[in-house]
């Protein structure tokens, strides 16, 4: 049967259908009316008037359901028409259509294309939850610290088994925070014009937790540090792999413990991966802490005395005090240039591992203090290359990456080896955190200032509980 010829007995059928039920409901009318004047003229009481009554409106709405169904009918009429038409303009493809049933394959691969595409355009998508949003302090553009600003961004989520949510309680302000709000490390970083969280540290509570992170619980008190080229920690929530995070110690408050972990990540990269110190290994060995009373300065002079070397600390006149109480054996103030107080230093020397941790002197000025194979390392953030690629050289860093680490980082399965040490020293007393203030998340851009200006002694944390 032609497909014309299937269009026209349908339409047939339809006009035949139609004239027997109005005939129908024309003859059904009349019977109906004759025997409402027959009720309603009777003298056999007001029962018979009621009964009529209801049927006549029962009659009504049967009319109005006969209307409705006219205008189905001029509906469907209507479609018939269009395909009619639409048949007459696809005449041409009838032989291939009459050929698609003995072609089994492209019918069955039609069908599949047909229902796939149905099934994407009509099934319901999955539920997506409603976005939780936090506070995030982060850096908008590569003009210095009156670039930084206050959002509200979506609170991340946990997206693999390896991964940690952690509400962040405190987190403290870095070296690499102000050199980062000017531009520093954006090729790293992968933020070309800005647009990223600071804060490379922090102190919270474990909110979830991935199924392959054995070593953590909900509710447990945690602290971890990340890497320069990694997203920042200064926000309300943070989402991690667990080999950052470790347990906190149980006998430091939000506030001290915010100052120990990114610090100690750059001290022991001074120290134990670049100054190949053993810890508690290390006696007799001679350590120059330059600018001893830095963050970093602070920790080196801690860990190196507590490893049995001895220390001597460079540091400003008005700092002397803090240095000999972080155990330096010998403690030299500064002059007024490098020059003079390296004179000050000969006679301390030679020493095998200098530590840069300030300003007060360079790596050309350190060297004739060192003794056979000694060594210079610095805790202070490094010259990155990178900062100065072009677009082309930019776009192949992610390749270069996976086969070259970064400049002074290690690999990630190190990263947790500081933190531990640190866990344990500091809960047995051996490393006292320096704490310079205690800022609130409003107070960021007043705190880097002040770290610019050098006037900071230990470091400044940011407490969320003080917004």
């Amino acid at each position: 049967m032609k497909f014309e010829e299937l269009l026209f007995r349908l339409s047939q059928a339809w006009e035949s259908w139609n004239w027997r039920m109005e005939n129908l409901a024309s003859v059904a009318g009349s019977r109906v009316s004759a025997t409402l004047v027959q009720l309603e003229n009777s003298t056999a009481g007001e029962q018979y008037r009621i009964l009529a009554a209801a049927i006549r409106e029962l009659l009504n709405r049967a009319q109005q359901r006969l209307a409705e169904l006219s205008l189905v009918q001029t509906l469907v009429g209507t479609l018939v028409d269009k395909a009619e038409q639409v048949a007459i303009k696809l005449a041409w493809a009838q032989p291939f259509i009459r050929s698609i049933p003995k072609d089994k394959v492209v019918l069955v691969s039609v069908s599949l294309v047909f229902g796939l595409m149905s099934g994407r355009l009509f099934s319901p998508s999955a539920p997506r939850l409603k976005p939780i949003f936090m506070v995030s302090t982060v850096c908008g553009s590569y003009s210095g610290v009156p670039g930084i600003a206050q959002c509200r961004i979506e609170v991340p989520r946990v997206q693999s088994s390896r991964d940690v949510l952690v509400r962040v309680m405190s987190t403290s302000l870095d070296k690499t925070d102000y050199m980062s709000v000017s531009g520093w490390g954006r090729a790293e970083r992968r933020k070309v014009h800005g647009g990223f969280t600071l804060g490379r540290d922090f102190c919270g509570v474990v909110v979830e937790v991935g199924a392959d992170v054995p070593h953590l619980q909900p509710g447990d008190r945690v602290w971890g540090a990340v890497p320069y080229n990694m997203p920042g920690t200064l926000s309300e929530m943070l989402v991690l792999p667990g080999t950052f995070i470790e347990k906190m110690p149980e006998n430091l408050n939000w506030d001290g413990a915010a100052t120990v972990p990114y610090s100690s990540l750059m001290v022991w990269n001074a120290l134990v991966w670049c100054g190949q110190l053993k810890p508690d290994k290390s006696e007799g060995k001679r350590v120059l802490v330059v600018d001893g009373v830095t963050d970093t300065g602070c920790l080196a002079t801690q860990l190196a005395c507590l490893w049995g070397c001895m220390v001597t600390v460079l540091c400003p006149a008005r700092t002397v005090p803090l240095a000999h109480a972080l155990g330096a054996h010998t403690v030299i103030a500064a002059r007024d240039t490098p020059e003079q107080c390296y004179r000050d230093l000969e006679d301390s020397g030679p020493f095998d591992l200098v530590v840069i941790s300030g300003d007060l002197m360079n790596y050309t000025t350190c060297r004739p203090l060192l003794a056979d194979k000694g060594r210079v390392c610095s805790t202070l953030p490094p010259q990155l290359p990178t900062d100065s690629w072009g677009l082309l050289r930019r776009s192949l860093l992610p390749l270069w990456r996976s086969f070259v680490l970064p400049p002074c980082l290690p690999s990630h399965n190190k990263l947790a080896q500081p933190l531990k040490y640190m866990t344990s020293a500091v809960e047995r007393g051996k490393i006292q955190p320096v704490l310079d203030s205690v800022l609130s998340p409003l107070d960021v851009k007043t705190g880097l200032t002040r770290l610019a200006s050098e006037q900071t002694v230990g470091k400044s944390v940011v407490v969320f509980d003080k917004i």
